[in-house]
């Protein structure tokens, strides 16, 4: 038995009304779960923290110039054998010119969830520095969708090489990893970092808890983004799904947006590059060349 026109459209429109709302509501629940499991938790920053996570970074303002201690180096050859090295830099701001988005998905399928970094450097330079806002794990702890919903970890922002960085998201861990160059003039750039890593230093006397759908990797990064092309809805969605980050900045003007987007998601995976700048000592700028090499006749909108 076929539906009349009414019917179809009384059903189309019941599709549309539960796409609008549900989604919101699941997240409400979400939230009003974390704060009913999460009661008399304190965040702290004293516990037996995993290594990759054991020291934050603090940052030194002057007039000209940051200096930012406990920069991660490590070097991973697997997630159980690192070489742990911390690194104090002393950037020049003027030297800072430009920021990329890497999205992180783990393995090859693309997801509603991803995670996100940010990296800052110069267009010619090779010492970028790369921040990205995770949940800080004890010794021996996992990270998992009940622990990150419901408060069990603190929230850190780990300032790293890019060397440390990719290298072990791409090379160890198997992600698929993406960069996106921003849209932003240089003042904007610096302001972006020096408000990520005022944030970082704010950590150290008022720890906080890492939400997976509230105070995550994605939603630090947009709270310092201080543009009016994000709106408070796109920052919404964007910080709850960071999957489709990449889709949302370029309908904002924020990312390249010329081509394709499944053209220049394949341009801008980074793994196959990645596994032959391993070793070049100037691994940024080697990330940079543009050796893709995709083919791009396939048109998504």
């Amino acid at each position: 038995m076929f539906c009349s026109v009414s019917q179809r459209d009384w059903i189309c429109s019941l599709v549309s009304t539960m796409y609008r709302f549900l989604i919101p509501l699941w997240i409400m629940c979400s939230f009003s779960g974390c704060a009913v499991l999460s009661i008399g938790k304190v965040p702290s920053n004293n516990r037996n923290w995993c290594l990759e996570h054991r020291l934050m970074p603090y940052t030194t303002f002057h007039d000209v110039s940051i200096e930012i201690q406990n920069v991660r180096d490590f070097r991973h050859c697997s997630e159980k054998h690192v070489e742990p090295r911390y690194l104090n830099r002393t950037i020049r701001l003027a030297d800072i010119n430009r920021a990329d988005l890497f999205v992180c998905y783990p393995g090859s399928d693309r997801s509603l969830f991803a995670h996100t970094m940010l990296s800052f450097g110069s267009a010619c330079g090779d010492d970028y520095i790369c921040i990205s806002v995770e949940a800080r794990r004890e010794e021996g702890e996992d990270f998992g969708l009940i622990n990150a919903v419901t408060g069990e970890l603190e929230l850190i922002y780990v300032v790293a090489t890019e060397r440390d960085m990719v290298d072990l998201r791409t090379q160890i861990r198997e992600e698929t990893l993406y960069r996106y160059p921003i849209k932003a003039t240089p003042d904007q750039v610096r302001g972006l970092l020096t408000g990520l890593l005022e944030h970082a230093n704010d950590l150290h006397r008022c720890p906080e808890f890492y939400r997976l759908l509230e105070n995550n990797c994605t939603s630090n990064l947009l709270d310092h983004t201080g543009s009016e092309a994000v709106r408070p809805a796109s920052k919404h969605w964007i910080g709850t799904f960071p999957g489709y980050s990449d889709v949302i900045l370029r309908r904002l003007g924020l990312i390249e947006a010329s081509q394709p987007i499944m053209c220049q998601r394949c341009r801008c995976e980074i793994n196959p590059i990645a596994a032959t700048c391993r070793f070049r000592a100037d691994y940024s700028r080697c990330l940079r060349r543009n050796e893709c090499g995709c083919s791009c006749s396939t048109s998504h909108p």
